[in-house]
C-alpha cells in the first residue's frame, strides 16, 4: 500500500464532493438526504458521498476499521454493506 495512503484524506476528498455536487443545482439533495449524511458523520465515518443513479442511490463512507461495529450499531435501522480497501485492486471474491 501507498505511504501516503490516509483514511482521513478520502474522507476529506468525500465530504467535498459531496458539497460540490449538492451545490450544482437544487434537488441533488433532500431534507431526508441531509439528515442521513449528518448521521453518518456524527456515527463515526470520516466523509461521505451519496453515489448512484437516481431513487436507488446510496452513500458510500469511510470508517475507520476499528469504528465498524459501533458504527454499523448507530445507523441502524439503515443497512450497512462493509467493503475494504485492497492493494490488489477489484477482485472478484
Amino acid at each position: 500500500m501507498e505511504k501516503n495512503f490516509s483514511l482521513e484524506k478520502i474522507g476529506y476528498f468525500l465530504n467535498e464532493a459531496w458539497k460540490r455536487k449538492k451545490q450544482l443545482t437544487t434537488g441533488i439533495s433532500t431534507n431526508h438526504l441531509d439528515v442521513i449524511y449528518k448521521k453518518i458523520l456524527e456515527s463515526g465515518a470520516l466523509g461521505a458521498k451519496l453515489s448512484g443513479a437516481g431513487k436507488g442511490g446510496f452513500f458510500l463512507t469511510v470508517v475507520p476499521q476499528h469504528d465498524m461495529h459501533d458504527f454499523i450499531r448507530l445507523m441502524s435501522p439503515l443497512i450497512v454493506t462493509p467493503i475494504q480497501i485492497s492493494s490488489a485492486g477489484s477482485q472478484i471474491i
